[in-house]
């Protein structure tokens, strides 16, 4: 599930292929559980039926991906799903590996994503096989080295155009991708608080 840039997509896969996918774009709180449920009901899948559940929890919209935390934390509670079936991952690794490994862009490149009123999170990509150290960078000092292309997450002041985006039916591999591992679990589900 990724509801952080304003459209949710979400996908229930079954090995190596989609049994479902939904991607709806706009507010994501007025329609999550009419897509949800609409997901689920095309195969009669219940929760209890999921062996893992995958998030990305940010950075992105806050409303968002609190709303998937919230629908992963009461499923706990109800016992719908085990303790151990929860992972998470930040936008920023996931989407270094579909550029890197689906989308095939030409290293070194720069991957930012705002973090705050004049900062940002910072992903310098040199390397297809390994995951870079996130950091936390005010803007003025970013890109300043012009001959790296910087790679945009999206963000409400930026139009589609300047971001990157993945396609849900190609990023199958990354939910099972363990070396090096992005998807950390989450036994408590929220935001991305590392920054």
């Amino acid at each position: 599930m990724d509801a952080g840039f304003d459209r949710l997509k979400l996908g229930i896969a079954n090995g190596n292929y989609w049994m479902s996918t939904m991607e709806h774009e706009g507010s994501i709180v007025d329609h999550f559980s009419d897509i949800v449920g609409k997901c689920f009901g095309e195969w009669g899948i219940n929760f209890t039926d999921l062996t893992r559940i995958c998030f990305l929890n940010g950075p992105g919209s806050t409303m968002g991906i609190r709303t998937i935390c919230a629908l992963i934390r009461t499923l706990k509670l109800l016992q719908q799903v085990g303790e151990n079936a929860i992972y998470a991952a930040n936008h920023l690794h996931f989407h270094q590996l579909y550029q890197t490994h689906i989308a095939c862009r030409r290293l070194p490149f720069c991957m930012v994503a705002r973090a705050g009123f004049h900062q940002y999170l910072c992903l310098y990509v040199n390397d297809k096989q390994k995951l870079n150290v996130i950091r936390k960078v005010d803007g003025q000092h970013l890109g300043n080295d012009g001959e790296i292309p910087l790679v945009k997450l999206p963000h409400p002041s930026l139009s589609k155009e300047e971001c990157v985006d993945y396609r849900l039916s190609q990023c199958l591999p990354l939910l099972y991708w363990v070396d090096p591992c992005i998807w950390q679990t989450a036994s408590s589900p929220d935001l991305y608080q590392r920054w």
